[in-house]
């Protein structure tokens, strides 16, 4: 049976020498010499749920709605099961959703930095052990059980492969301080292993590594990967236990979109009656939470897992109510693209962990973990969590949570966030060109492109937007080039192409400095020779609403200053391309 008494602590200072030393290595040699020796386990637990007795969680990457549903495997599996139709992300990019899908929420993070939360922080970990229910990580392509270091790269190719943003559990110094839980953070070839030897736990967090999730590559890739690794499942008994199987991605690809995603509820817990079917309630990453939780009649975190819609063909057994969305701002009006204040938050604001509501609970009065009290009782942080569906976000954050930036020039911020979002992808290719598509009343929405096999960027009117998904259909300079001789070619174009040119003279600079938290926000702001800090939000939202009549002009102005770049010492004279 599985212990829910962790028997190694980080607070034992050889242990944390032993994790420091060993588990954070990356050189070959001493990831090879880990691997030996970390430990490797693989606990089980037989505690019936009301709806099912075992939770599969599957992400994957970066996938618009449309683009995902559309998917010829994915489809194929959403016919397994249930569609989640209004499934929906907390911000972007990766590693905050990631980090709330555990924790019940993100902390302010809007990066995916090496980030660390503090160990009086808990998990949905704590809650499992709580009731004694085994749990496991899957990573593909982790090199050994409980690594902690940032990414270790597929070394007969270069190309990327685990990287740590992906891996929810070991961002949390509760578990990374605990050899226990580590142990059972493993490499995705150790879930066969334990599917052969009937040791597989009965909640599971499966990713895929870089290529298999759609990351580097496409949604068809991704579609194609889970098929091949679920399908066969579907017919074991081995793994088919009164199983629940939730698909997923962490966010979705066009920044400026409401951040829906698509979810696919499967496996044989699912009444033969709703299969093929969709649920359209709101749900988002903290349902996983909210869902296993009343599934075992598990305690809360006290944070956004509590007002959570539980999923409905699991709340029809559970009792839980499935609510509509219940916020002053109309679902429709949230986007969930930017991050509100919090300690990860680099933007500034709040920097203080807000703490959970003790004394919150949901429809089925589940309370919070009585350890998480016993941590908490008495801190003097603040606490902004509810029993409310809604959520809050960057535009619209907690109390006493508003990021600095927010009220700042967020067309800039718009395109840093874009900046990090697509050369995240693109680190090792040299060549780098972000068209931008300026708005104008002849402009499209966007600028289907790919440049040397890189996303393209299109910007349009308040903010700097990803490109359109199906962009990515696209291949090739030359086919570039091709769509854009059949087009017309309007001021927009023209001013697309010069800020092409633009973009590309510093592109060395910008990824030298990608990794550092000010030299890109330095950059495009320094650009500007206009930098409107006093204006409001509304004026370069991340929507439409409240755009000002005169912004055109501001965005002639900020083209203008491109002209000259100097920031650093760098020094940048470009001429725009006709």
């Amino acid at each position: 049976m599985y212990s829910s008494v962790p028997s190694v602590l980080l607070l034992a200072s050889g242990v944390a020498a032993q994790i420091q030393n060993m588990y954070t290595a990356t050189g070959t040699a001493q990831v090879a010499a880990a691997a030996a020796t970390a430990k490797t386990s693989s606990p089980t637990s037989h505690v019936k749920g009301k709806a099912f007795d075992r939770f599969v969680t599957i992400w994957l990457e970066n996938t618009d709605y449309d683009m995902a549903i559309n998917d010829p495997n994915l489809a194929w599996l959403a016919k397994k099961g249930v569609t989640l139709n209004s499934y929906h992300a907390v911000t972007h990019p990766s590693q905050p959703n990631y980090i709330a899908s555990i924790g019940g929420d993100y902390f302010g993070m809007q990066n995916d930095d090496f980030s660390q939360v503090d160990a009086n922080v808990s998990t949905i970990v704590d809650l499992l052990e709580d009731k004694a229910i085994s749990w496991g990580h899957y990573e593909e392509d982790m090199p050994f059980s409980g690594f902690q270091g940032q990414a270790w790269i597929n070394h007969a190719n270069g190309k990327n492969d685990y990287v740590r943003k992906h891996n929810p559990a070991v961002s949390y110094n509760a578990n990374a301080g605990n050899l226990d839980r580590l142990s059972v953070i493993k490499n995705l070839t150790q879930f066969q292993k334990d599917l052969e030897n009937n040791k597989l736990p009965q909640w599971m967090f499966i990713t895929p590594n870089m290529t298999s999730d759609g990351h580097d590559t496409t949604v068809t890739v991704a579609g194609t990967w889970t098929r091949t690794f679920l399908e066969p499942l579907l017919n074991d008994k081995r793994f088919m236990q009164n199983t629940l199987v939730l698909i997923t991605f962490d966010e979705n690809e066009t920044y400026s979109a409401q951040n829906r995603v698509l979810g696919i509820l499967l496996g044989d817990s699912v009444p033969q009656a709703l299969v093929g079917t969709a649920d359209d309630s709101y749900y988002n990453h903290y349902s996983e939470i909210a869902t296993v939780a009343a599934n075992w009649n598990l305690h809360t975190l006290g944070r956004w897992d509590v007002g959570a819609n539980v999923f409905k063909l699991v709340a029809d057994k559970t009792g839980d109510v499935v609510r509509p969305w219940d916020g002053q701002i109309e679902l429709s009006n949230m986007y969930f693209n930017w991050s509100y204040a919090g300690v990860f938050n680099e933007a500034g604001g709040n920097h203080r962990y807000p703490g959970p509501n003790l004394a919150c609970t949901n429809n089925s009065k589940r309370t919070v973990l009585p350890s998480i009290k016993k941590k908490w009782e008495g801190n003097p942080a603040p606490v902004y969590y509810d029993s409310k569906v809604a959520i809050p976000d960057g535009q619209h954050p907690p109390t006493g949570y508003a990021p600095v930036a927010h009220n700042t020039c967020r067309r800039f911020r718009s395109m840093l966030q874009v900046a990090r979002h697509v050369l995240r992808k693109t680190w090792a290719i040299p060549e780098i060109n972000l068209v931008e598509s300026v708005s104008s009343k002849t402009a499209p929405r966007s600028l289907e492109s790919r440049i040397y096999g890189i996303d393209v960027v299109s910007m349009i009117e308040p903010a700097f937007l990803p490109m359109n998904s199906s962009a990515r259909q696209m291949h090739g300079r030359q086919e570039f080039r091709q769509r854009l001789s059949e087009r017309r070619k309007p001021q927009w174009y023209q001013e697309s192409i010069a800020l092409a040119g633009k973009l590309s003279g510093f592109r060395d600079h910008i990824i030298g400095n990608l990794g550092t938290r000010k030299s890109l926000e330095q950059l495009l702001c320094h650009l500007d020779p206009v930098c409107p800090r006093a204006l409001n939000d509304g004026d370069f939202g991340l929507h439409q609403k409240g755009r000002r009549p005169w912004a055109g002009e501001l965005s002639k102005r900020w083209l203008s200053g491109l002209r000259s770049v100097e920031l650093k010492g760098l020094q940048t004279q470009t001429q725009a391309q006709k």
